[in-house]
């Protein structure tokens, strides 16, 4: 399985949308920031945030036990990689 996640926090209404594909079927997860989540977190914590919502979402839909996380930030991927078990 393979999610792909991505954030933005520049402006009013901003959010995030995660997504992964089942045979045919896209399936996704998205949400709006609020004024103090856009305020307050940089774009990395925005974007490890988007990541760990769409595989908490998602990973049940699929059942797969290995799952493939992508994002476009290098913070937030250092920060799944270096808190990832080691078995």
């Amino acid at each position: 399985m393979t999610i792909y996640a991505d954030a933005a926090g520049d402006s009013d209404g901003a959010g995030f949308c995660a997504w992964t594909v089942r045979g045919s079927e896209l399936l996704l997860v998205e949400g709006r920031w609020s004024e103090a989540e856009r305020r307050h977190l940089l774009i990395c914590d925005l974007e490890l945030a988007a990541s760990t919502f769409g595989l908490v979402a998602l990973q049940p839909e699929l059942g797969s036990s290995f799952v493939y996380s992508f994002t476009d930030n290098t913070v937030a991927m250092a920060a799944m990689r270096s808190h990832s078990p080691s078995t």
